[in-house]
């Protein structure tokens, strides 16, 4: 066995020092950028809870706009709210979509009926009862809608 001087021993401490450091080094860069991630999930959805709260007062504002005459002071003035209320929400992430003239998606839509139709594809959303939202790419409500079905069969043309 050969043996080595204080200076090489020193040497090679110190690389396995160096290296254990470079390693812990990369460990707490890398646990940093993970809690760092983390934490911006956790600012982007904090709010998620109390803005499905506040989505039914959307839905409300809408059909307040929807049954009055636009020349009404109170239209204009509610308007007016509606618009500064859905502006904050959008600035926290929250999206209305609209599926009318897609094909369903289970993922964007729950279906609440279906008509015959012959003039779109079947499966074709056709109405939209209430729209859906979502909060940066999470969807927190599907639309409600009504999709084509084909005619059921039972008539004979002859």
């Amino acid at each position: 066995m050969k043996k080595i001087g204080p200076v090489t021993r020193l040497i090679q401490d110190y690389k396995k020092l160096n290296e254990k450091y470079l390693r812990s080094l990369a460990e707490f860069d890398n646990y940093r950028k993970r809690r760092d991630r983390e934490m911006e999930e956790v600012r982007k959805f904090c709010a998620e809870s109390v803005i499905k709260d506040i989505i039914p007062v959307l839905d409300d504002f809408e059909r307040a706009l929807n049954n009055s005459a636009e020349d009404d002071p109170l239209h204009k003035g509610v308007k007016m709210i509606y618009s500064h209320l859905l502006r904050v929400l959008e600035a926290h992430g929250l999206k209305g979509y609209s599926c009318m003239g897609e094909s369903f998606d289970p993922r964007k839509a729950e279906v609440i009926s279906s008509v015959e139709r012959e003039d779109v594809e079947e499966g074709t959303i056709v109405d939209e009862f209430q729209k859906g939202y979502m909060i940066w790419d999470k969807i927190i409500r599907p639309a409600k809608v009504v999709v084509a079905k084909k005619k059921q069969g039972g008539e004979s043309n002859g």
